[in-house]
């Protein structure tokens, strides 16, 4: 198939296949398994929907994460080539971003735009997740990034600046992000 380049969203290069791309864009995911020369939609069922972002996981290179527009989250076990829905307990399915802890696999955080909370985490690997405790008129989040150097800790990008966690996002401050631990 033809990729349509029209309002990209994020692409995930397989680490142990470089050839193996999977694409997420404004009509579903695309996967490439030759370096992006051809193209597949609807990779494991997940089309007609924006994905707005995509993430590997860090301690598992076949396992592939994917942020949708109204769909919630879903995950790939196997390089993207199937996809399966992980978005029970997230009352806003229009999820932005969602990270994997690096030093703990079984926690992630989804950041939420359109919604009543802005993020969401899960201690389980997707399978269940809980509303994450906020400051008081958050409004949406954009994106959200665990820490690699300090175990447990998650910055999550909102409408009006960057929240902190560090207990794997179960909790959010405000921070001023001006260097202070």
């Amino acid at each position: 198939g033809e990729l349509q380049t029209l309002l990209f969203g994020r692409v995930w290069v397989d680490p142990n296949d470089p050839a193996r791309i999977v694409a997420g864009l404004w009509n579903g995911l695309w996967v490439s398994s030759d370096g992006g020369g051809t193209w597949m939609l609807g990779a494991g069922g997940v089309d007609g929907v924006a994905v707005l972002g995509l993430r590997g996981d860090p301690s598992d290179s076949g396992t592939v994460w994917a942020a949708t527009s109204g769909d919630g989250v879903w995950v790939s076990l196997d390089r993207g080539a199937s996809w399966e829905a992980r978005s029970n307990g997230l009352a806003d399915p229009f999820v932005h971003d969602v990270a994997v802890d690096p030093t703990n696999p079984l926690r992630l955080v989804a950041a939420v735009v359109y919604g009543t909370v802005a993020a969401y985490y899960s201690t389980d690997r997707g399978l269940n997740w809980q509303p994450a405790n906020l400051p008081p008129s958050v409004g949406w989040a954009t994106s959200a990034a665990f820490s690699a150097e300090h175990a447990g800790r998650v910055l999550l990008g909102i409408s009006t600046g960057v929240l902190v966690s560090s207990d794997g996002g179960q909790f959010f401050a405000s921070t001023a992000l001006n260097g202070q631990e």
